[in-house]
């Protein structure tokens, strides 16, 4: 069973909105998305850019700034190229307001 730890407040998100938290030594980027929250690494498979830093939400997927590569922020499943390798997802859970992930 996952081990869920605390990352940030559920009142931190934002729809279409990238928030980035450090969480146990990994940079990850939390979406919420019809009222779900969700969590990826925040950095794209492509060339490694930050998400957050330049990224965009556009309904449940995350667009790179810096080429455009698509990611469903479900999934992780690559949307549009230039990336050909998803990106990592973690799940979550809303404990008291506190949005917690498994990071292994």
């Amino acid at each position: 069973m996952a081990d869920f730890i605390p990352a940030t407040s559920l009142n931190q998100l934002r729809p279409g909105e990238i928030t980035s938290v450090e969480v146990g030594g990994r940079f990850l980027a939390f979406y919420l998305v019809d009222g779900d929250a969700y969590c990826t690494d925040d950095s794209c498979t492509h060339e490694g850019s930050s998400l957050s830093a330049a990224g965009y939400v556009v309904g449940g997927e995350v667009v790179c700034g810096w080429h455009g590569a698509q990611f469903s922020v479900k999934t992780g499943e690559v949307t549009a190229p230039p990336a050909t390798d998803p990106v990592r997802t973690y799940p979550v859970q809303i404990r008291d307001g506190i949005v917690h992930v498994a990071l292994d």
